[in-house]
């Protein structure tokens, strides 16, 4: 009797063991895949980033070159003509305009 609950309670652990440690496995597993995949993700980026020919183009970012002067123009005529002010206005008029529909549709329901 005594040999049979021994051999029981060594199934068991080798058991609670064996599923422990294929637990692990799949995180193991899991941990690698995604380090895989990040690693190829990263690889498959600074391709296309050299492709774009990046390192070129940040490098004549670092220059003082400055914006063209079309380009400050406009800003300064969007400036004039209260461009930061009308956006807001319009972003005010189309949240009032959401919360309206979306009264509308609760009525509906």
């Amino acid at each position: 009797m005594l040999e049979i609950y021994n051999e029981r309670k060594q199934a068991l652990v080798k058991e609670q063991i064996l599923d422990v440690a294929r637990d692990l496995q799949d995180q193991a597993d899991e941990y690698v895949f995604s380090f895989i995949n990040m690693v190829t993700m990263m690889t498959i980026r600074e391709r296309e980033l050299r492709a774009m020919n990046l390192p070129a183009a940040l490098e004549a970012l670092e220059r003082p070159i400055g914006l063209p002067p079309s380009l400050l123009h406009k800003a300064e005529e969007v400036r004039l003509g209260k461009g930061p002010e009308r956006i807001a206005v319009s972003i005010d008029s189309v949240q009032r305009l959401a919360e309206r529909g979306q009264a509308i549709l609760n009525e509906v329901r």
